[in-house]
Formats: C-alpha cells, structure tokens, sequence
C-alpha cells in the first residue's frame, strides 16, 4: 500500500515559512523520495498565516493532504488555526511560549535555541527543520547540506550558526523520545525540487525564448527573476 508523509509549516510573514519549505523539499528530495512543496500564502508583508505543506512518498507521485504526520507551529498565534491537522500517530511542534497542555504537542524552545545560536530570532524555522529531521529519524547531515547551499550567499559566520541551530534543533527533538521511523526510498537518480515558475522559466529558455513581457504580481515575479538568472 502507497503511503504519503507529510509535513505542515505554518507561521506569520517574515517568519521563514517559505524558505524553510523549501529546505525541507530539498532535502527530502536529496534522500530520494518523492516530493511536493505546497505554499499558500496572503498578500502580506508581515504577520498572517501562511503555510507551506511538503508532501513525500517512495513510492510514487503525492499530493497535499489535509492531515500532517507533523505540523509545526512557528508562532503561538497560529496554532489555533491548525491544531486539528494532524493524522493519527502524529504531531505538533510548537515553540516554548506556546504553553499548551495537549497530547501529542512537542515543545521546543525554537526562538531561544535561534538566539543562542546565530543571534536572533528569525532562525527559529531552522531549528524546527533539525526537529523535524530528528522526528522521522534522517541523518541530518543531508539537512545540513541543503542549509548550507540555501545560506551560502548570506556568509561563512551565518551558515555557520544556522547549522548549530539546526543541530541543536535535532538533538533537542531526539531529547523528546517521540519520533516516526518511516521507510527510507532507493536512491536513484539524483532528482532536482522545481517549482511550476522555475519549471516554466527552463522551459522557455530551452525552447529560445528571448524576449518576456510580464506584468509584475507576486504569483509570477519568480518567473521574471528565473529568466533574468538564466537568460
């Protein structure tokens, strides 16, 4: 029987949900399973509630689903809104300010793990993916490799802290003594996450598109970035 795993991050704008989505995707992808990166999100620039679900499989194609095998919570304001999400044997993650007497509700202190260890705050998602890894039992060192491909640009001192901030993350999950042990794919060919937009973008530069007319909206401002990257 196909079986799907999923993951649900969900956090206010400027909180990292998108790129912490995204990491994860990868990730998952580098060890070989099947992949989807769901984002949905308002158009703000601070505050409300956007989500991204990363899907995953070895066994075939995925799709979003409305239950999580684990949800994670970056701020307390959004746990109302997501709090029945979570599939049977699974759960959710919140930080330590989300004081919640709930079964099958982890605390971690994501925010003061982030300060500790790169300096402020906004680290926080990166110490939730090193949770999340230890969760389902993953070598972390596929993480760390996606975090460091991901932050490369932002400097050496910065890669640095979110990769003790994740590491940290994971050793406090594994400290919980509640994780899932799931079926770990074959690998074979090494697969690459793409977005529709970045799929789009090769797409048209494959095809010789040379010249883009585009009205610029958050759905599709990738796109213009995309094919100025690779034109």
């Amino acid at each position: 029987m196909k079986k799907n795993y999923s993951v649900k991050i969900a956090g206010p704008a400027g909180y990292g949900v998108m790129e912490s989505g995204r990491i994860l995707g990868q990730a998952l992808t580098s060890l070989g399973f099947e992949t989807l990166f769901y984002p949905e999100y308002p158009s703000r620039i601070r505050g409300g509630d956007n989500v991204v679900v990363v899907s995953f499989s070895s066994d075939g194609p995925v799709l979003p689903e409305k239950k999580n095998d684990l949800v994670v919570i970056l701020k307390k304001e959004n746990f109302p809104l997501h709090q029945e999400e979570i599939k049977k044997g699974g759960a959710c993650l919140v930080d330590e300010d989300l004081m919640v007497e709930k079964e099958k509700v982890l605390v971690l202190p994501l925010t003061k793990t982030a300060k500790e260890k790169v300096g402020q705050g906004i680290a926080r998602n990166i110490v939730a993916l090193g949770a999340v890894f230890a969760f389902f039992s993953f070598p972390l060192t596929v993480l760390e490799k996606e975090i460091e491909k991901n932050l490369a640009d932002k400097g050496k001192k910065v890669v640095e802290g979110n990769l003790a901030a994740a590491k940290e993350g994971y050793r406090l999950a594994k400290g919980l003594g509640f994780s899932k042990k799931i079926k770990m794919p074959r690998k074979t060919n090494q697969k690459e996450l793409l977005s529709g937009n970045e799929a789009l973008s090769l797409g048209a530069i494959e095809a010789g598109c040379s010249y883009a007319a585009i009205y610029p909206m958050t759905p599709i401002n990738s796109i213009l970035t995309d094919l100025v990257k690779k034109q």
